[in-house]
Parts: C-alpha cells; sequence; structure tokens
C-alpha cells in the first residue's frame, strides 16, 4: 500500500478522534454549567480564614542543586 495514503489516512482517524473526544469534553463541561444556579454562586457565604482579614503568608524557597 502507498506510504503517503497510509499516513494521511492515520492523520485524518487521529484527528476525528481528537474531535470526538473534544466533543464529549465540551458538553460534559457545558452540562455542568447547566447544573449550577448563578444565584446559588452569588450568595455563597465565604468563610474569613483570619479575624484580622490579612492574607495568609506564604514562603518559597529554591536551591541550586549541587553538580
Amino acid at each position: 500500500m502507498n506510504t503517503y495514503r497510509t499516513t494521511n489516512a492515520t492523520r485524518f482517524v487521529t484527528l476525528a478522534a481528537a474531535l470526538v473526544v473534544t466533543a464529549v469534553e465540551w458538553t460534559a463541561f457545558s452540562e455542568i454549567l447547566l447544573l449550577v444556579n448563578p444565584a446559588q454562586i452569588a450568595s455563597a457565604p465565604v468563610a474569613d480564614a483570619s479575624p484580622d482579614g490579612a492574607l495568609p503568608e506564604v514562603i518559597v524557597t529554591a536551591h541550586k542543586p549541587r553538580r
């Protein structure tokens, strides 16, 4: 069989599979958005972790690897 045609067929099948997977993911994502009521999001209580309203401190350290 011609290698060029086989390569094109494989690419077409891969593209079709990617489109199917993307469609399934978008369908699942849109269903989640349909289940959420915007009024529930706006009225959701938010707990304040610190009494003074300050943000938590985050310390990040980096070490250069030894050679």
